[in-house]
């Protein structure tokens, strides 16, 4: 399979963002929607669980700290449900002290904040290549 195969297989790809820093969600959002991705917003983790309800994205990036359900929780929530297990989770925190514990619960990826649109980009697509070229 060509590049332009595997992305084609991939394309456009849906990514749930769960951030309750509204400013930074809207300039996740706004970077990863200019690489042509679908991006839907969730707040907490409740949110996301809802919305996982509903959807099933191609990947997760999530923050870790958050009011109410936070992203450990969601994390161990989605991870433990086998409609969801397969999806790349992205956990994202401005403090390196969650980076083992997110691996070990199950995160694909762990990113410190702030980690700029390109990177997110970069990693998502990562997430999804490994997702969709192991099939």
């Amino acid at each position: 399979m060509n590049e332009s195969d595997k992305a084609a297989r991939c394309w456009p790809v849906t990514v749930l963002l769960v951030e309750d820093d509204l400013e930074l969600a809207a300039a996740l959002r706004h970077a990863l929607v200019e690489h042509g991705c679908l991006v839907h917003l969730a707040q907490d983790g409740s949110e996301a669980l809802e919305a996982l309800g509903r959807m099933r994205p191609d990947v997760i990036v999530m923050d870790a700290v958050m009011a109410g359900m936070d992203g450990m929780e969601t994390l161990q929530a989605v991870k433990s449900d086998w409609r969801h297990r397969g999806i790349p989770v992205i956990v994202t925190s401005g403090s390196g002290e969650y980076r083992e514990w997110a691996l070990r619960a199950g995160a694909d990826v762990f990113l410190l904040k702030p980690a700029g649109g390109e990177t997110l980009f970069r990693t998502v697509m990562e997430c999804i290549g490994a997702a969709a070229w192991a099939a």
